[in-house]
């Protein structure tokens, strides 16, 4: 088996992000995506458990800033979720999801690498849901 590319799941992220930034404005359809990645999370929860706090903070923070809850989030981080979430529910990236544990390689790298750039939001949304 070939070596993870961590470059090119990056590059092939950069087209999920465009598509994430083109359905900013488009509450049904981010409700759509948030319904389908909370689906597949679910059914993938042993792979996705070093990120799974995170992941349910992000699908917290869509959810609530899609029904105007919580505004407290630059726009660019709910772009970087969207493209997240967007790679992570489709079949076709770097590692086809149909081969098991491996074809998730790619998606928890792509999400981690979201989680660290949004921590300091993530927290936030935190503490708010908290309050």
């Amino acid at each position: 088996m070939k070596k993870f590319n961590e470059s090119a799941a990056i590059n092939m992220f950069q087209g999920y992000l465009g598509k994430g930034r083109d359905m900013v404005n488009n509450p049904k359809k981010v409700q759509e995506t948030l319904k389908k990645a909370m689906e597949k999370a679910k059914d993938n929860c042993g792979p996705l458990d070093e990120i799974w706090h995170d992941l349910q903070l992000m699908f917290g923070i869509i959810g609530d800033w899609v029904k105007g809850n919580y505004k407290e989030i630059p726009v660019g981080s709910i772009v970087a979720i969207l493209g997240a979430l967007l790679y992570f529910i489709s079949p076709i990236d770097l590692i086809p999801d149909f081969i098991p544990v491996a074809g998730l390689v790619d998606d928890v790298f792509i999400l981690a690498l979201v989680i660290k750039q949004i921590r300091s939001d993530l927290r936030k949304y935190e503490q708010w849901k908290l309050a």
